[in-house]
């Protein structure tokens, strides 16, 4: 996790070595800690710093990938929040955001219309991505 923060705290002041930090501690998240083991309570504050702290390594990977217009780079990282919180608002509107901008317009369509879903599964009204109005 050391290099994860090491990382984060490089991404927030610029420098350019933040990504090569980053790419190598999201490398070395294997996963939820004690995967195997989700019963374990003295886990569940670990599990979660570690699993908390890949997020925001994915989401800084993800956002500098789309400010570098490496779509296919930060679809990746989108996903993997995804995988992780399937509620994530922030991840949902980025992935749907770079897919538009890769023109790719039915993927952000459904990845459009999978974000409202869950929004709305949560009782959260969905933010409107007025981009892809201008596809139909």
């Amino acid at each position: 996790m050391k290099q994860a923060h090491t990382g984060l705290a490089l991404a927030r002041n610029h420098r350019p070595e933040a990504s090569e930090t980053l790419k190598a501690a999201e490398a070395a998240y294997g996963g939820d800690f004690l995967e195997s083991d989700l019963y374990y309570e003295w886990a569940i504050p670990l599990r979660e710093a570690a699993r908390a702290t890949f997020l925001s390594v994915a989401r800084e990977l993800g956002r500098a990938a789309a400010d570098c217009a490496d779509y296919d780079n930060a679809v990746y990282h989108f996903l993997r929040l995804l995988e992780y919180d399937g509620y994530d608002e922030e991840a949902h509107l980025g992935l749907v955001s770079v897919l538009f901008k890769a023109r790719r317009y039915g993927e952000a369509t459904r990845s459009y219309a999978t974000y409202a879903m869950r929004m709305r599964e949560i009782d959260i009204e969905p933010t409107p991505f007025r981009h892809l109005d201008r596809t139909r």
